[in-house]
């Protein structure tokens, strides 16, 4: 299965030049189609017109939405390694939440929403993440209260 991670909507028909539709089997026969906020692919092929997901890939990006996140500074990985190898949330290290099954996380201290990633990452577990960032939004919802608060008076 070919990887089209970089597929958009500026690129589509080079990237899908050898591709064959999977109904009448012509090459690179593809245009894209709006459905709501979304983009998709379908073949332009005469005889069957068919809507498709390119190797599991049923949306593509817009163009102009390719920068909008952008990478962190520091891979999941590295951030473990720089901050001891352990969750910050729990204390479980790396290696004792794999025998578990949990998951190793990053996490911006500040909303990404807000600050993007012009924050300290930690490593939290999958679990402590989850937690971590609900309260966060409560937070963020309580401070939106204080501050409408101190418009009115």
């Amino acid at each position: 299965m070919a990887a089209y991670s970089d597929l958009h909507t500026e690129n589509f028909r080079d990237v899908l030049r050898d591709v064959a539709c999977r109904r009448c089997g012509r090459l690179g026969q593809f245009e894209l189609f709006m459905k709501g906020p979304n983009t998709g692919i379908k073949c332009s092929g005469a005889s069957c017109n068919e809507l498709h997901a390119i190797d599991g890939v049923q949306w593509i990006r817009k163009a102009e939405n390719l920068n909008k996140r952008q990478k962190p500074p520091e891979t999941p990985g590295e951030t473990w390694v720089r901050c001891g190898d352990h969750c910050y949330g729990c204390g479980l290290t790396r290696h004792e939440l794999k025998q578990l099954g949990i998951g190793c996380h990053q996490h911006h201290t500040k909303p990404y929403a807000d600050y993007e990633h012009d924050v300290v990452l930690i490593p939290l577990c999958a679990d402590c993440h989850e937690h971590i960032t609900a309260v966060q939004r409560a937070h963020k919802r309580m401070r939106g209260i204080l501050i409408e608060k101190e418009a009115v008076a």
